[in-house]
């Protein structure tokens, strides 16, 4: 791995020269196999009454954030500058070529 000496990487050198590792697709199927069955033992926490209230809680928050989503969270901006807000988008995975 080339770097200069400021440690960034020289021009078409990285830090990863394999790349990202690919998902396992198979692994992924094989868990969504479970699906139904974990569901199941998240319902069973929830409804536990041997569960401290921490626990069922957060298996209840699980349930909710895989049946309508995560809730949206608000963001606050302030401090000094110009007032713009400059956003960055970074993928988070490869997406397949068209």
């Amino acid at each position: 791995m080339a770097r200069k000496a400021d440690g960034t990487f020289e021009k078409g050198a990285s830090g990863n020269p394999n790349g990202r590792p690919k998902s396992n697709a198979e692994l992924a199927e094989a868990a969504r196999a479970f699906t139904l069955e974990a569901l199941d033992v998240v319902l069973e926490v929830m409804r536990s009454k041997s569960e401290s209230g921490t626990t069922r809680l957060r298996a209840a928050e699980m349930l909710l954030a895989r049946g309508w989503g995560e809730p949206t969270k608000p963001i606050a901006i302030g401090g000094e500058g110009d007032g713009k807000l400059e956003l960055h988008f970074v993928p988070v995975r490869d997406e397949p070529k068209a």
